[in-house]
């Protein structure tokens, strides 16, 4: 599973150049990665497209992207207990 962070709306990941106006909303991103990675085909989750030169002070595209993957590997942890 490859969680692109640039699909995510900009407002959201300042970081992460590709993202345009009108793209996913955090918690969009979070129930998404949920959905798909509680499917048993999931044995990987892979994060791209955050240029951390790039995001805020505060690193808010990092943060962002590190909500969906906690989710999407939660949920892979849940089916291997």
């Amino acid at each position: 599973m490859d969680i692109d962070i640039d699909a995510a709306d900009q407002a959201h990941v300042p970081g992460c150049q590709g993202a345009a106006p009108g793209g996913l909303s955090v918690d969009e991103m979070r129930r998404f990665a949920r959905l798909v990675a509680a499917d048993s085909c999931v044995t990987m989750v892979d994060l791209t497209e955050i240029d951390v030169e790039c995001d805020s002070d505060h690193q808010r595209a990092v943060c962002v992207a590190a909500l969906p993957m906690l989710e999407a590997l939660a949920d892979v942890w849940r089916r291997k207990s």
